[in-house]
Parts: C-alpha cells; sequence; structure tokens
C-alpha cells in the first residue's frame, strides 16, 4: 500500500540530494531542514509542524525561533531558541541545532500551533520588550507585527509588565512601550 504523503517532506521521505534537485528544479521549497511542494502556502503551522518534526519533545519555541513560526522573521534562525517548563522536570539532550533554556511559563504563555508548542505572540513580544541589548527599529516591528497577529496593543503588553514588576528589563520596556 502506498504511504500518503505529508506537505512537509525530509530525508525520512527522499534522500538528501533528491530534494535538493527538486528545490533547484522549483517544484519544493525550504521550510527549515524541511522542503513543501510550491503550490503548498507559506503559513505558521506549515513552519511549526517543520520545527515540530526535529526538536525534542516537551519544549516550547520562543524568541527567534517563534519569530519565524509566526512569520515575523522571513528566515529561521540558524540555531532555534527553546525552553522548557522548569515543572517538567525534564532533560534535553544538547545540540548544535537548538538552545534550550528552563523558564517558568503560564499556561496562558504558550499555544499549540502545527503540533509544536509556541510562546503566545504577547509573551513573545514582552520578550522583545524586556530583552538586554539594543531595541531598535528591527525589535519595534517585530513587537508591533506581533501586536497585530495577535490582536492587543501596547496596554497588554504593559499590563504583562505591571503584573510581574521583578522580572530583568521590566523598567526597559516600559520605557520602550511609552516611547512608541
Amino acid at each position: 500500500m502506498a504511504r500518503i504523503l505529508t506537505p512537509l517532506l525530509d530525508t525520512a521521505d527522499f534522500p538528501l540530494a533528491e530534494l535538493c534537485a527538486a528545490r533547484l528544479d522549483g517544484e519544493l521549497y525550504a521550510v527549515d531542514d524541511c522542503f513543501a511542494p510550491v503550490d503548498e502556502a507559506d503559513t505558521m503551522h506549515l513552519r511549526a509542524a517543520a520545527l515540530w518534526r526535529e526538536m525534542p519533545s516537551r519544549v516550547t519555541a520562543e524568541r527567534a525561533s517563534a519569530l519565524w513560526v509566526f512569520g515575523v522573521r522571513d528566515a529561521p534562525p540558524n540555531r532555534h531558541t527553546l525552553c522548557i517548563s522548569l515543572a517538567t522536570r525534564a532533560r534535553v539532550s544538547r545540540s548544535s541545532r537548538w538552545l534550550v533554556r528552563e523558564r517558568v511559563l503560564a499556561p496562558s504563555d504558550v499555544q499549540q500551533i502545527g503540533g509544536m508548542s509556541v510562546v503566545t505572540p504577547l509573551r513573545a513580544a514582552v520578550d522583545i520588550l524586556t530583552a538586554e541589548g539594543p531595541y531598535g527599529a528591527e525589535q519595534r516591528r517585530c513587537v508591533l507585527e506581533l501586536m497585530a497577529l495577535g490582536g492587543f496593543g501596547a496596554e497588554h503588553c504593559m499590563a504583562r509588565l505591571y503584573a510581574r514588576p521583578s522580572t530583568p528589563g521590566t523598567r526597559a520596556a516600559r520605557q520602550r512601550l511609552e516611547a512608541a
């Protein structure tokens, strides 16, 4: 009996050389480490499913990986950023493909997309606002796109920041929101 192919293809389906040749022929396009037919829409569900195929279980995509899943970033990061809840007490194998850190996440901070746990757009926006380092036009654009995607405004971000005032970077985040 023939196997039904999913919209995503990887080396379990065909050899890498054939997948790359089909991409060069214009029949497939790359979705992280997977490939999809050119008539398959590049959606957040497809990107999340591609990420889910290669990630360890019980992890949540965050930061650059979540931004890529949401379509705020055009390309996947070279090294995916993932987190695992402190409550799971699970160990994740090391890999050059991903960086995993332990975090406290509320159930409202996580959503399921294409089989993968991903932080919500609100949580991703707050993470950008509270991050150390420069905050310029690119970060502002990402926050605004996340607001549009999640259907929330600056007041929701501010409420989240006031709910957890001891979070590092909260003061800078408030100033960044007020300036925007």
